[in-house]
């Protein structure tokens, strides 16, 4: 069951944007970061009156609780619900916000994370005059105070409409984008799994009749937090993770063409989240084990699948090994490569490099193409 917090007077809102919510409060940082995602939506040029903001909290502890209810009383357009259940993961909190959100386009917001000041406006603007059921966006990425820009412009630009889209589909979270509602509204994630954004991202792209993709415009402040990469750091995320694999393939099987597009991102995605974590070699035999039943599974299912993580070339390395069930040889490579990243100053320059594009100033963001103009818009399906 579901508690809502003073819900207030119904009016019509032009964007939905859903937060869902953990322990945000640790101590006064935890707390202070919040407060910026909020403000974020306070200053954005659309008007923050006209933004419904949907807190959905996952069962928090006391004081996140009281943090959540002290803002939902400061604002008439923000919506708490209170999870009586902690679910695990931010799915459920988002499937909740989806189903009582009023407005006719979604968006989605982390917790840590901020909009860029022109964001709702820009993105309602080209959803609404282009009409597309998606708009996505570049994204920011903010490390140790240093802003990175993301731009995904060029795999776009090479966009070829006789292939996938899927296939240029590499930023798996929900965010950076607007969604029209009633493409999401039916969309459930199932139980017991991660990988969920990326369900919803691949359902809502391939049932979307139109996607139109910002090539200059960034949406979206996402703040990567390194140093707590391993506070979950349980088995349990590695099966949870294989398992959302399982299930986006089989949401994909009406789509077959694009199952070979996307197999090698899903299975180094969490392959490279077992990396980052710090396990027995036991352990890492026994989920290694999970990597092998699930691949063997796929290929099985999958007639136009016939091998499986090809590239990266380290994923393919440590593949190598899993294939031909020599998992403790891989197990030993697994926990080296574990001792190595579990260094503060390596992990730093691991992340440093994988987000590394090129330095973020606001004078990129050219906003006022997509108000005013139609300048670097492309439409990709």
């Amino acid at each position: 069951m579901k508690k809502f917090i003073k819900w207030r007077f119904i009016m019509k809102y032009k964007i939905s944007i859903i937060i869902p919510t953990y322990n945000i409060v640790k101590d006064k940082e935890d707390k202070n970061n919040f407060l910026k995602t909020i403000q974020s939506l306070e200053k954005q040029s659309i008007g923050f009156d006209n933004l419904e903001v949907l807190i959905v909290d996952d069962n928090s502890n006391e004081a996140t609780k009281k943090l959540l209810k002290e803002i939902n009383q400061e604002h008439e357009n923000i919506k708490l619900i209170l999870l009586d259940e902690n679910s695990g993961s931010p799915s459920k909190p988002r499937m909740v916000g989806i189903k009582n959100a009023q407005a006719d386009y979604i968006m989605f917001l982390d917790q840590d994370d901020t909009l860029t000041s022109y964001s709702c406006e820009v993105m309602l603007n080209v959803i609404d005059k282009k009409n597309a059921d998606i708009v996505s966006s570049n994204y920011i990425i903010e490390m140790d105070e240093e802003y990175v820009a993301f731009n995904e412009a060029e795999k776009y630009k090479e966009f070829n409409p006789k292939h996938s889209l899927l296939k240029f589909q590499k930023q798996y979270a929900p965010w950076a984008r607007i969604f029209r509602k009633e493409i999401i509204n039916d969309i459930a994630f199932p139980n017991g799994i991660l990988l969920e954004d990326s369900y919803l991202n691949f359902k809502a792209f391939v049932e979307a009749g139109k996607v139109i993709y910002l090539n200059d415009f960034y949406s979206y402040k996402y703040q990567v937090n390194y140093e707590s990469i391993t506070l979950n750091s349980k088995c349990s995320t590695i099966s949870k993770g294989l398992k959302g694999i399982y299930e986006v393939i089989c949401m994909l099987k009406k789509y077959p063409d694009n199952i070979p597009l996307v197999i090698d991102d899903l299975f180094s995605m969490v392959l490279q989240t077992l990396l980052m974590f710090n396990f027995s070699i036991r352990n890492n035999v026994m989920l290694l084990k999970e990597f092998k039943k699930l691949e063997d599974l796929i290929i099985r299912e999958n007639e136009n699948v016939s091998e499986i993580m090809k590239k990266p070339i380290w994923a393919k390395f440590l593949n190598f090994f899993i294939t031909r069930k020599l998992f403790v040889i891989a197990a030993l490579i697994t926990k080296i490569i574990q001792l190595i990243i579990g260094n503060k100053i390596i992990k730093k320059h691991i992340f440093t490099k994988l987000f590394r594009h090129e330095l973020y100033y606001e004078e990129k963001n050219n906003y006022e193409n997509y108000l005013f103009g139609d300048n670097d818009l492309i439409e990709v399906v």
